[in-house]
């Protein structure tokens, strides 16, 4: 009776070892493939901004960039489904080449592979870290990195790095009309090989373009555009009259 005791006590510690080493291998496993998926996290972004017909706003620019000397710029932003678009401003002005709401498409680029980075908690917030994959490359590489709040689903920080150096983009917002909008965007410019070919939609002329046209690409570039916005208004039926002519 002892020795099928002991047969018995054997055999239950077996089963509750080779049970524990199942759900840790396979259980592992099982955590992997319920990833994120990347897209669905992104489309929940977009989604945030459907029920947007039409805005306006206020825009401030100010460039704080060695070499690149423009005066600070006040510009009245007009837009309107799908793709309407307008400005007034005096004189010369400056655009940054993503749009004023920081939504997936703006950083997309057709073809491009996604992928999961992590989940990462910064000063209490918990983010989805999303990774742009570029293809076009021999060796395929993170061509940018995205910040997803996973609490508002609002896109807070974007990363585009590479062997020339790198460009972060960081969003405040502000709630209004129960839509998370931009409050201030901080552009901070780390480049040591001149300005990179950096693909994003246009608003109305290319910041891009003339960054490379007034610095030179020898040595470093270090600086900072600094975005503010004030006085939105969303879905307040804006007339047509205000985009003819607009492009």
């Amino acid at each position: 009776m002892y020795l099928a005791q002991k047969v018995w006590l054997y055999n239950r510690l077996l089963f509750c070892l080779l049970t524990l080493i199942f759900f840790m291998f396979f259980g592992y496993r099982v955590v992997l493939s319920n990833e994120p998926d990347p897209r669905y996290i992104l489309n929940k972004v977009q989604e945030k901004y459907d029920g947007i017909e039409d805005y306006s706003t206020a825009m401030k620019v100010e460039v704080d960039i060695p070499n690149f000397r423009i005066p600070q710029k006040e510009i009245k932003i007009y837009y309107k489904k799908p793709d309407k678009l307008s400005m007034k401003t005096s004189g010369f002005a400056i655009l940054p080449r993503w749009g004023v709401l920081p939504l997936p498409s703006d950083f997309l680029k057709e073809g491009a592979k996604l992928e999961y980075n992590c989940r990462e908690k910064i000063g209490g917030v918990s983010y989805h870290v999303v990774d742009i994959i570029s293809v076009e490359k021999k060796q395929p590489e993170v061509d940018i990195s995205i910040w997803v709040n996973s609490k508002r689903w609002t896109i807070d920080k974007v990363v585009s790095s590479n062997r020339a150096g790198k460009f972060e983009m960081k969003f405040s917002y502000v709630k209004i009309d129960n839509f998370w909008l931009p409050d201030t965007t901080i552009i901070e410019i780390n480049f040591t090989k001149g300005i990179p070919e950096m693909h994003r939609p246009s608003m109305r002329g290319s910041f891009e373009r003339d960054l490379k046209n007034n610095i030179t690409k020898e040595g470093d570039i270090n600086g900072r555009v600094v975005v503010t916005f004030s006085n939105f208004l969303v879905n307040i039926g804006l007339d047509d009259t205000l985009f003819e002519g607009k492009k």
